[in-house]
């Protein structure tokens, strides 16, 4: 498939192994050492993973993205838009590809078998060996730097700020360490486990990888008075099957985002609230950081 940002043969491998997969791993501020299930073999871990993205994403997952979030949504297409009309942009991870159409020239890129990708790739091998280098002026992440270890998010990293023009920028969003204090047994919780970012996080990456900052970390979530009581309802009557937390609180206090059973008691909440006290503030949930990163 040829493209002015990358030219790439038909018959690419999807999934390489992890490079680190024998050493004991910490996350980057080594406040956490993360568990057993980061040193399994990239392959297996991303199986696993992609077993749980197939029966979750499209039912519950999507229905949080793009039009409930504050800064991921319409605010993020009208800054690209307004920057540089002609954007050349790529959506890595880009699940339901809700930013296909808002704006102009952007490719939305996904590794698994869901959401409404225009390609299906990853970033490593198909980034680092087939993008052309300095050539992106946009490059999403919402998602995909939770799933890797510090090695690989790394790699990520550096392979993304390669493909990005100077002056390019990436939007990064990712979920909170929410579970960095807990034992969780990832088999167990039908899940993949996901990296645990803190806000020193993203600030050690930027310094590591050489981004600069233009928006620094802020908190973006999913208010639940933002969604149409068809939505709500919808989600209402999907039994969770994920209880991770378990009533634990977040490691970061300020931020809020919980589990699928806590997220699912809150939309039980939200239509309660507006039967009988519509006057009252709706929930915000799913919180996660989001930054911008300028390459110099």
């Amino acid at each position: 498939m040829k493209h002015p940002g990358f030219d790439i043969p038909d018959d690419v491998p999807q999934i390489q192994l992890g490079k680190y997969r024998y050493s004991n791993k910490w996350d980057i501020t080594e406040q956490y050492k993360l568990p057993q299930w980061w040193r399994l073999p990239e392959d297996v871990r991303w199986r696993h993973t992609a077993r749980n993205y197939r029966k979750s994403y499209d039912a519950w997952t999507a229905e949080f993205t793009f039009d409930t979030r504050k800064y991921s949504g319409q605010w993020l297409v009208d800054r690209v838009n307004a920057d540089n009309p002609n954007a050349m942009c790529i959506d890595i991870g880009c699940g339901s590809n809700p930013y296909k159409g808002k704006i102009k020239n952007l490719i939305g890129m996904e590794p698994g078998d869901w959401g409404n990708k225009d390609v299906q790739w990853s970033i490593q091998p198909h980034m680092y060996k087939y993008f052309n280098d300095n050539v992106w002026d946009y490059a999403f992440a919402i998602g995909p730097l939770n799933h890797g270890d510090t090695n690989e998010i790394e790699e990520m990293l550096n392979t993304i700020h390669g493909c990005l023009r100077p002056g390019g920028r990436l939007i990064g969003l990712v979920k909170p360490a929410n579970w960095a204090h807990l034992k969780v047994d990832p088999w167990r919780e039908s899940r993949g486990l996901c990296y645990p970012w803190f806000r020193e996080s993203i600030y050690m990456f930027a310094d590591r990888c050489d981004f600069d900052f233009e928006l620094e970390p802020v908190l973006d979530g999913t208010d639940l008075g933002n969604l149409d009581d068809e939505r709500l309802k919808r989600l209402a009557n999907i039994e969770p099957w994920e209880n991770t937390l378990n009533g634990a609180p977040p490691v970061e206090e300020d931020v809020q985002d919980g589990d699928m059973n806590s997220q699912w008691q809150a939309v039980q909440r939200e239509i309660e609230r507006r039967k009988n006290t519509p006057d009252a503030p709706s929930e915000i949930i799913r919180q996660r950081w989001f930054w911008i990163w300028k390459k110099e």
